[in-house]
Formats: C-alpha cells, structure tokens, sequence
C-alpha cells in the first residue's frame, strides 16, 4: 500500500509527464498541495524530496519547486511488445564482441577502468588468503560456498534493508550464473517471464539459453520497471517470473522509488509469481535512500542476485544468491552446473568485505563514476546531432542515448568498431531486436583528451550516418 507522500509523489509524476505542467514551470507552493491533497506538509517535501531525487523537479531558494527544464523525461519510453517473444540476441551480441581487438576504445561492455579498481588491496588480500589457506587453496568450496564469504553478504546486504543470514546464501561464480539457477528453480523451457524493456542482454541470452519467452513491460527512464503494468501482464498472461534491475537498471541507470518497488513485490505475492531481482548495481546506486526489493520480501519469493563484479573485481567472477524459498531448488542447480567454486576468492571476497577500506572504496568509485557522467555527458551534448536525448541515472557509468530520427545504431556500432571503438546498439536490449534509434554508452573512464576526441568522432559517424 502506497504512503501519502507516494501517492502524491506519482500524482505529480503523472501531471509532469503527460505535460499539463511543462519544463520550468514552478509547482503550486508547498501549502497549496498540502491543503489541495488533505496531507501535512511534512509529507508533501518528502513527496518533493523523491521527484528531486528523480531529477523531475528542482528547488530554487526562496522560489519553491519547478519543473526541470532539461529532464530524463525528454527520453522516449520504449513501448513493450504486447505478447511473449522467443528471444534471439545471442548471434548480434557474438559479433559486437568480435569486434574491437584489445585495446581498443571500450564504451560498449560494462565494465569499469581497472583505474578505478583497488588493485593492489585485491593482489594483497589474494596473496595473503593463499598463504593462509595453504593447501586447502586448491581444494574445492563446494555448495553453497564458503560460510566466511556468505556471513559477509549477509551482513553488508542487512545494511541495506534486506534480513537473511549467511544460511541463505548461495555462492556463485557472478550474478550472471546466480540468475541462471533462479531461472532454472522457477521456470520450465518455454515459459514466459516478464523482462523490462529494454533490458539488459545478458538476460535475454539466459532466457534463449532455456528456451524461455520473454514479456516486455513498460519500463521508464528514470523510475525503471512500472508496477501498474506488471500487475497488468500478470493479470492477462501465465508468467513463470519476472527478472528486473530495479535499482541503477542496465541500459537506462533508471531507480525505483520505494514505493514502487514495495508495490511491485505486494503485486508479484498476490499473483504468487516469483521475482528475481538482479541487484549488480545496488552498490552503486547514489540517492543513499533505495532499499532492494528483497528488503520488501515477507514470503521469500524474491530470489536475490548480488556480486561486485561491477564495482571492485570483475575478473574475480564471484557472485551470490538469496533464493528464499527456492533454496533447495537453487543449490541443486548449483551442483549440476559448477560443483565447485573457488576457496581463494571466497576467502579473499570475505576478508576484503569485512575491512573498512571496502566502504571507503565504494564511496571513491560512486564519485568517480559521478563525475565521468557530467563530463562524458558535456562532451555528448556538445559533438552529438542535434535532436539526441541523454539520459542522467543517479549512479553506475552507463549512459542510455536517443538518436535522432533515422539513426541506425547498429550501423554506427559496426562502423566504429572498425575504428578501433565499441559501443552497444539499442537492438542488443530488445528481446524483438528493435531500438535501431538508441545506443548505450559505458562512461566508466577518466574523461582524458582522447576520449573527448573518441565522442566528437562518435558523433560526427552518427551525423555522416543521417545524410
């Protein structure tokens, strides 16, 4: 059930984006909503306080709320195909990542500067678990892992809201394999499951891995996967699951709100449909206020997915699994697909989480990748056609773009990866292979001269691919 504040808070979302109060335009004051609504004023700041946290409206000293003029809203939502799809991006991703040899310019995977990468804490940690260990080193972690590692995710995950212990986890070799167990404890070959569009391609590659159909539901720029239209699909097709990002989604960097995502939990119970939340990027995530869905989970139907593949050791391919009440399911799956995982990193995972120099870590990296956002973002809107739309997410370093009128990314990603330079064509995140128009950019680099020369030359491929 939504709060007062959220349910002005979507109120006013509505007005803003259907257009009746258009960018700049200042909102009625504080004691007018208050009055108009019934509420306290208290609630309508907070309500406030979550559209600008959104990037929807702003406060001006002394002048009250307006709406942003350059806003994530001037994004188009992408309109979802209305009945299951069997997926086939698996080819189209081969042949993005045959592309660019090494050293080539890596905007397309998502995957962060090893710059920004504690590397000498994690060649310590690594080096001093092996002495320590010793033999045992090159023994197997069998599963569900190491409990040292699994008492760690445990306790960082309660930090944001979420209360399981270290008997519910299970280790995996990323999050990528911990959502292929949650798929395999929760649906059968040719079941539909409910995906955002767009959606990150690694999960449409594991839905055509497992002869799954994927159901697109609409899913917004900034505040991510819509409740109202999952309720809406639950309610007209058989769905097995719904696999989300919910907070810093991949391609968008969409978030969202609490309310929403309360929601959508009460709304998938109801239905009696499990959810398997993809939580890569929580760590990430700069608002400091959203919990995970998992957090809102009273029954243990969320099947919860984490690592720090994206924001500490992606070689180290080290991932964990919450399952809730598909534990059994999950750890059987488990031991048919790895029997073993690796003692080492498990070990060193588990040391590395419990120092303090993690967190401080993590707080470097959010400012970093804050930063490269403004700069990459200047550099777009200052090299791109006009007419493209840039979106602005609230953590992580991917970037989502809208080209402009006739543009064809996929062209334009085949015609730089010959320059030596990846991106990712929107197709790659459409279970129906559509969004010729839009593109993702992984901004997670220090913005030195030979990037901004890498975006202005980007720019002029995709003005010469209008022509």
């Amino acid at each position: 059930m939504q709060t007062k504040s959220g349910e002005l808070a979507e109120t006013l979302r509505s007005s803003i984006l259907g257009g009746a109060i258009g960018p700049g335009q200042r909102l009625s004051s504080v004691r007018s909503l208050a009055a108009l609504h019934s509420i306290s004023i208290p609630t309508v700041l907070a309500a406030l306080r979550q559209l600008e946290a959104e990037n929807i409206v702003e406060s001006r000293p002394r002048s009250g709320y307006f709406v942003c003029r350059k806003s994530l809203r001037s994004l188009a939502t992408i309109k979802p195909h209305s009945k299951p799809k069997r997926v086939g991006v698996t080819s189209n991703l081969r042949s993005l990542f045959d592309g660019p040899a090494e050293g080539a310019v890596p905007l397309g995977a998502a995957l962060p500067t090893p710059d920004w990468l504690p590397l000498t804490e994690l060649r310590s940690v690594v080096a001093s678990t092996q002495k320590r260990l010793g033999p045992r080193a090159q023994s197997y972690s069998l599963p569900p892992g190491r409990f040292d590692a699994r008492r760690q995710v445990a306790r960082l995950s309660s930090e944001r809201g979420t209360i399981f212990g270290p008997d519910d986890v299970i280790m995996t070799s990323g999050t990528t394999e911990a959502i292929l167990h949650a798929l395999n404890a929760t649906c059968q070959r040719g079941d539909t499951v409910v995906v955002e569009a767009p959606t990150y391609f690694g999960h449409l590659c594991l839905l055509e891995q497992l002869g799954l159909k994927a159901l697109e539901a609409r899913t917004d720029p900034v505040t991510g996967l819509n409740p109202g239209a999952v309720e809406q699909l639950l309610s007209e097709q058989r769905v097995s699951a719904i696999l989300c990002t919910p907070t810093v989604q991949n391609p968008l960097g969409a978030t969202m709100p609490q309310d929403a995502k309360q929601r959508l939990v009460s709304i998938a119970h109801r239905a009696k449909v499990p959810i398997i939340e993809d939580d890569v990027y929580g760590w990430l995530d700069e608002t400091g206020t959203q919990l995970p869905l998992k957090a809102f989970d009273d029954n243990g139907s969320v099947l919860y997915c984490g690592s720090v593949s994206k924001c500490l050791a992606p070689g180290w391919r080290v991932g964990w699994i919450a399952p809730g009440r598909y534990y059994s399911a999950v750890i059987d799956s488990r031991f048919v697909a790895q029997l073993s995982g690796s003692p080492i990193i498990e070990a060193a995972l588990a040391t590395h989480l419990a120092d303090p120099s993690f967190k401080r870590h993590i707080e470097r990296f959010k400012r970093r990748t804050r930063k490269s956002r403004n700069e990459f973002t200047r550099a777009i809107e200052n090299y791109f056609p006009e007419g493209t739309k840039v979106s602005k997410p609230r953590g992580g370093y991917l970037i989502w773009l809208q080209l402009p009128p006739g543009s064809d990314a996929v062209a334009v990603s085949q015609s730089m990866s010959k320059k030596g330079i990846s991106v990712s064509p929107g197709p790659l995140f459409s279970a129906t292979g559509r969004l010729e128009q839009f593109m993702r950019l992984n901004v997670g680099h220090n913005f030195i001269s030979d990037l901004d020369k890498t975006i202005q030359e980007l720019g002029d491929e995709i003005r010469q691919s209008l022509t």
